[in-house]
């Protein structure tokens, strides 16, 4: 192979013992693995491909530098998952149908290859004029679980994107690069700046071996400890584009046709207050090898750091929302360089994030960073604490978390709170103190001052507009979708009090701003509470209430006017109807051994293991026997729409990729289909005999002042 030290494409580094320093163009890397989801590949199951056609000799001194050999059929069998990968990578036009690529020689000391039917063939290796051939590699990197999820192994590989390397690792499904920073040290209370690399970092690899610290937050979801220079990103990808000389941003085409993978940018949930880039339960490693995409996680400020309005006209929140915006710009320059296409990146974001999802998509700042979206558990209706005696509850001005808060509102009622309880005044000395009050201070006060506010830069209208396609998003593919439960994480119980009617109480165990609204809800014979309930009664209707208020009513009157408008490219809507919450994010009536028999609440968050794949990473069983089926299904439709904006996977891709079960179910099942105005049927109702469905809890919604025609001009409801 033909040695390049002025072009360095990748300097791949094999385990400690043997780790030579000399750079080479690998004309690009891919993972060959078939990912069923198990965790448990068979052994030799799996192949580095190194795509640059070479003479057998180098073939081998290029897998020696990815510290492995030439993948052997001696020792290994190709049906275990390489006649998958293989007939994949001739499916999408990678390589020729009658492409052989090199394996280890035969015991008789001829050389060999084997194309993608597993056929070997003796190849001419000897003297001038020898054959070039891409060529498969042993892949003897680990498997990893949740329990050494954050731990890098030891299969280096440098990767240049722009004037920059970066040194990251492979474990046995994708390559990783963690902790790359996007954008500067946050300043507290100014927008996210770009990120200076230092001398040192431009004429060395810059390690992203680990993700940086989560953004300041109160102890939780992330119990190690969190930092204010926090602002980092995560990326898993299946290939390795080769790149070009430091001048260039992005691989060259030519050399990379049709290999760039679709990017799928996740935004974590929290309520704006806590959150997680590296939760070992949203890893992308699995979504990044099972549905071929490129994966992100981004860092963004949460609590009042994040979102806080000052009273001086000039920091005017939304500090977080700029935070993401800057990773996308960072995904939009670089990605290509780590096998993304920047054309065809979907956000998707989970609670909090599936709010963000929304707000991006009214940014005019986001604007062509991003070309679909999918809102996953996304809260649009009336504000309420996310636990029963959550200290301050939620709140924003309109009560609605559809809304986003004038200026004024978040200063008078959140900021100056918060400004006066960590010691400064509220005057225009007030800036300079906060930057030098410690930053835990923020995590101890009454109150958070988060929300989305009308700053006229990154939010210059007080919603996203979803019913006209006169808006921002119009040329965006967005799908949205809820837990049937959601509100079921939320509450463990509800107390029943002798002589004090039910509708009485919960207002005080649900608190939310329109708590009248809630109240109402109790008493409706709509939503069929006993007027002497058991509590097991009260605590299944103050769930469903408190779901639909929150999420569900507002959803589907998200997804009835956007239909009825064409407010988007396309329109695609679900509920899930089979959950698996994870360790540490549950409650009793969350969980069950049985899904398909016993009833059991859909509660929020219990998608996550399903469509990251992190079930049996996380070493959890699988209750049923369909656990793992339904997520790959799932997964495939999530990798779906990053791929196409369409959540139907191809027929031929699923043959080419040996999803058998995936194929026969969705042909059985019938295609998920748009939430058009003209279908009664809009929500695809996400279970293991999946259909689709019609809206849901429209009588219910109606009590609540919540009707499907909400958003609608015209419509009887406060909008």
């Amino acid at each position: 192979m033909a040695m390049l030290a002025a072009w360095p494409s990748l300097l791949v580094l094999g385990a400690p013992t043997d780790v030579p320093s000399d750079v080479y163009s690998a004309g690009g890397l891919t993972l060959l693995t078939y990912n069923d989801l198990s965790n448990d590949p068979k052994n030799g199951s799996a192949a580095v491909l190194v795509h640059a056609p070479a003479e057998f000799l180098s073939a081998e001194e290029s897998c020696r530098k990815l510290g492995e050999t030439l993948w052997s059929p001696d020792t290994a069998s190709f049906t275990d998952g390489l006649n998958s990968s293989l007939s994949y990578q001739i499916w999408q036009e990678s390589f020729p149908k009658s492409q052989l690529f090199w394996v280890s020689k035969a015991s008789s000391g001829d050389c060999r290859a084997i194309n993608y039917r597993g056929e070997l063939k003796e190849v001419d290796c000897a003297g001038p004029g020898s054959s070039k051939l891409p060529a498969l590699c042993t892949q003897s990197a680990p498997v990893l679980s949740t329990a050494t999820n954050n731990v890098r192994t030891d299969f280096i590989v440098n990767q240049r994107a722009g004037d920059l390397v970066y040194q990251g690792f492979r474990d046995f499904f994708v390559w990783k690069f963690r902790g790359i920073r996007f954008a500067a040290k946050p300043e507290r209370f100014e927008y996210a700046r770009p990120y200076e690399p230092t001398p040192e970092e431009r004429s060395a690899p810059i390690p992203a071996l680990f993700a940086l610290p989560e953004c300041l937050q109160v102890p939780g979801e992330v119990p190690d400890g969190s930092n204010e220079d926090c602002l980092g990103i995560n990326i898993w990808t299946p290939y390795l584009p080769p790149t070009g000389p430091s001048s260039c941003k992005r691989p060259s085409s030519a050399l990379v046709p049709k290999r760039l993978k679709p990017v799928m940018f996740y935004i974590y949930g929290g309520a704006l207050r806590i959150g997680s880039g590296r939760n070992v339960y949203t890893d992308g490693t699995m979504l990044a090898s099972r549905g071929d995409v490129v994966v992100v996680s981004v860092n963004y400020r949460v609590g009042s750091l994040g979102w806080m309005v000052l009273g001086d006209g000039v920091h005017n929140g939304n500090y977080g929302l700029s935070d993401v915006i800057a990773g996308l710009e960072w995904v939009k320059e670089n990605i290509a360089s780590f096998g993304g296409d920047p054309d065809r990146v979907t956000i998707f974001g989970y609670s909090a994030g599936a709010w963000l999802i929304r707000a991006l998509m009214a940014s005019p700042k986001a604007k062509g960073l991003f070309h679909a979206a999918i809102a996953q558990s996304g809260p649009a209706g009336i504000y309420m604490a996310e636990e029963p005696v959550q200290q301050p509850p939620l709140t924003n001005e309109a009560g609605f978390a559809y809304k986003y808060d004038s200026i004024g509102w978040a200063w008078e009622n959140l900021g100056k709170k918060v400004v006066s309880e960590v010691g400064c005044a509220t005057d225009e000395t007030a800036l300079g103190c906060l930057r030098a009050v410690d930053g835990t201070a923020f995590l101890n006060t009454s109150l958070y001052a988060i929300g989305i506010t009308v700053d006229g830069k990154y939010i210059d209208s007080d919603r996203l507009t979803v019913n006209s396609s006169d808006n921002l998003a119009s040329d965006v593919a967005f799908m949205t979708g809820i837990d049937r439960d959601e509100a079921g994480n939320n509450l463990v119980s509800v107390p029943i009090i002798p002589g004090v009617p039910l509708a009485d109480i919960v207002p005080s165990i649900v608190p939310a701003v329109h708590s009248e609204a809630i109240a109402a809800a109790v008493r409706s014979p709509a939503f069929g509470i006993p007027s002497d309930p058991t509590p097991a009664e009260a605590l299944d209707g103050v769930i469903r209430i408190a779901t639909d208020a929150f999420f569900t009513c507002l959803e589907q009157a998200t997804v009835y006017s956007a239909a009825r408008h064409s407010t988007f490219e396309s329109l695609w809507a679900y509920s899930f109807n089979r959950t698996y919450n994870f360790p540490g994010y549950t409650k009793p009536h969350c969980e069950t051994t049985d899904p398909e028999q016993l009833e059991y609440k859909k509660c929020h968050g219990g998608d996550h293991l399903i469509l990251f794949g992190t079930m049996r990473r996380g070493e959890l069983p699988d209750r049923d026997g369909r656990d793992l089926p339904f997520s790959r299904v799932a997964m495939d439709h999530w990798a779906a729409f990053g791929t196409n904006r369409d959540p139907n996977p191809d027929p031929a891709y699923l043959a080419a990729r040996g999803y058998w079960d995936t194929l026969e179910t969705l042909q059985r099942l019938g295609p998920w289909e748009r939430a058009d105005v003209s279908t009664d049927a809009p929500i695809r109702l996400l279970q293991v005999q999946a259909r689709m469905d019609a809206y849901s809890e429209v009588e219910q919604c109606k009590v609540l002042r919540q009707p499907l025609d909400y958003f609608e001009p015209g419509s009887s409801a406060t909008n």
